[in-house]
């Protein structure tokens, strides 16, 4: 229907230029077959003008000129409406187009502006009612107080009233954010309760990420999965706490007690420690590649298949430690105490052991390739095939140390003290 409006007006034009070419043709017809012969006021055959002017009649070519110049003005004025009516139509479509897209924007824009408003609805109204929960709890704890007798409870562990408080503590915790963690403990610690209301309370999977837990007594508390990633634990108590699988990369750890606590596959990457008690304690399968243990005691500490890549553990104290199959390569040992210690299967390359003790240590198959042992000790220590291929040992002690089938190529031995005896023993 659309095309047939289209082409309406040409279709008109062409009909009536049609019916012009045949009217002279007809007219043509009847004067030249038909011998007709047209009225002298006609002017269309030949006749003698009032003057005795001859004037003949008229030629094809003159019908031709006569209606060559209207034809011409009809097919200009036809050719500038279609362009004019295409230019406005293409216009109007253009227009259209991009009415069409600001709408479009405008709805998306409303759009957003509506999500972004129930956004932050959604935000204050979830504030609102975490602010209502901190003040519930400080009301309870504080009933609890001064009708309840709780401060006096918190010397009796079988009080009921102290029970009661432990679990609205713990429920509370688990139903805020971090920020508000920090809010309730630092609650706690101004008013001397975290004593009674954290020990020994079972706060798995809570979220303290960033949170400030300075200062509080959570000894054999049950943290385990929790994120406790970048948070200060300045000066805390967590030993016998369990923190298996807990999450404490980049957390500043200040004077804490972690004596015999499990840090089991706990992710300790990128940890900060300084002067930290982990004596005792479980960190099997701990990542702490790249954390600063400078100085730490972890005398007996259990290190079994932890990641130590690139830890900073120079003139740390690791007697006795449980290191079988560590990986410590790239790790700075200079200096460390290593006396005793399990280093069975562990992974040292390219590790700094400078005058490191590995005096009676175990280290068979351990491999130390390209570590650097100058002036370590390592009497008595056990290696047997432990690869030492490429190690710098300039002045290493290896009184009484076994190297049954230890791999000692490409090592230079010459700063060594090492006998034909044990020499023999090695392979080379």
């Amino acid at each position: 229907m659309q095309n047939r409006r289209k082409y309406l007006p040409l279709l008109i034009w062409g009909f009536i230029i049609l019916v012009l070419v045949g009217l002279v043709v007809w007219a043509a017809y009847l004067r030249q077959v038909r011998l007709y012969s047209w009225a002298d006021w006609t002017g269309i055959g030949s006749y003698t003008s009032p003057g005795g002017v001859y004037i003949r009649s008229k030629t094809l070519w003159d019908w031709v000129e006569l209606l060559l110049a209207p034809l011409a003005i009809v097919l200009s004025a036809l050719l500038f409406f279609r362009a004019h009516k295409k230019l406005t139509l293409g216009i109007s479509s253009k227009q259209n187009a991009v009415a069409q897209e600001l709408a479009r924007r405008e709805r998306h824009k409303d759009r957003d502006i509506a999500s972004e408003q129930r956004r932050v609805e959604k935000e204050t109204a979830n504030a609102t009612r975490l602010d209502m929960l901190i003040r519930e709890y400080i009301t309870k704890i504080e009933d609890l107080l001064m009708h309840e007798g709780l401060r006096e409870a918190k010397e009796d562990p079988d009080s009921r009233v102290r029970a009661v408080a432990q679990a609205r503590t713990v429920a509370t915790l688990r139903l805020l954010d971090a920020e508000r963690c920090s809010v309730l403990l630092h609650f706690l610690r101004s008013s001397g309760l975290s004593d009674s209301l954290l020990v020994g309370a079972a706060m798995q999977d809570l979220n303290l990420k960033s949170a400030d837990i300075s200062q509080l007594n959570l000894t054999r508390c049950d943290l385990s999965r929790s994120d406790l990633s970048e948070a200060s634990l300045n000066e805390v108590k967590l030993s016998e706490a369990r923190l298996q699988d807990a999450t404490l990369s980049r957390a500043r750890l200040t004077l804490v007690n972690l004596k015999g606590a499990d840090l089991k596959h706990a992710d300790l990457s990128k940890i900060r420690l300084s002067q930290v008690n982990l004596a005792g304690a479980n960190l099997t399968g701990v990542d702490l590649s790249q954390a600063n243990l400078r100085g730490e005691n972890l005398n007996e500490v259990r290190l079994r298949n932890a990641d130590l890549r690139m830890a900073v553990l120079s003139e740390a104290h690791l007697q006795a430690a449980d290191l079988h199959e560590a990986d410590l390569s790239g790790a700075e040992l200079n200096q460390a105490d290593l006396s005793a210690a399990n280093l069975s299967a562990a992974v040292l390359s390219e590790a700094r052991l400078n005058q490191a003790d590995l005096s009676m240590a175990n280290l068979t198959q351990a491999v130390l390739s390209q570590a650097l042992l100058n002036d370590a000790r390592l009497c008595q220590a056990d290696l047997t095939g432990a690869y030492l291929n490429g190690a710098i040992l300039a002045g290493a002690d290896f009184t009484g140390a076994i190297l049954t089938g230890a791999d000692l190529k490409d090592t230079d031995l010459s700063l060594t003290n090492l006998t034909e005896d044990q020499l023999m023993q090695a392979s080379k």
